[in-house]
Order: structure tokens, then sequence, then C-alpha cells
């Protein structure tokens, strides 16, 4: 997994940022996904002042699949050290495969 944090381009105020993540997860056997199903599971820091959360990016193939994104939040108040106290602001990965099966992946 791959993430980054700023703060959100459309406002001058340090009271909003922006985390973005990129997660590849492969398997030694094909599964096939519900595409549909594909859920980010955040820690209930960020989920509690999360603005916005949005997939960006989501691309599966035979071995493996590979989710972009990125979730809004409100850090009015905090410092950074505080902020950074909190990682890791992802827990997982919740999907559901073709068959019913539900699966969840902890990052």
């Amino acid at each position: 997994m791959q993430s980054g944090m700023g703060s959100i381009n459309d406002t001058a105020s340090n009271d909003k940022q922006k985390f973005s993540y990129d997660i590849t997860i492969s398997g030694k056997e094909a599964t096939e996904i519900q595409m549909e199903t594909m859920e980010i599971v955040l820690t209930d820091w960020i989920k509690h002042r999360q603005l916005k959360s949005e997939i960006t990016n989501l691309t599966f193939d035979s071995e493996s699949f590979m989710v972009k994104g990125c979730v809004n939040f409100d850090t009015k108040g905090l410092s950074k050290k505080e902020i950074a106290e909190q990682l890791p602001f992802i827990k997982g990965v919740y999907l559901v495969t073709e068959t019913g099966d539900e699966i969840f992946i902890r990052t």
C-alpha cells in the first residue's frame, strides 16, 4: 500500500486534508470479485472526521486488483503530530466474491 497526505487544493485553509491511497492486492489463485462490493474500511478516527471518500480507480486482472482513492477529512484544531499519531487510516479492504463469499483483507 502506498499513501500520501496533503492539504486540499480548493481551499487556503489547513483545516481540511486529503489522504490518498494506492492499494494492490494479489493472490496465488484467481478469484472473481463483484467490483461494486469493493469498500475501503477506514479506522474509526478518520471515519468520524471524514468529509468525502472516493475510489478513483479500480483495476482487476486474473491475479490481482488495484484500488486508488482518497479521503478528505477535517483537521481543524489538530497539529501535524496529532494527525500522524492516528496512522494508519485504513484498516483494510472489504469485498465479495462472485460466489458470495465475503472477504476482509487487512492492510
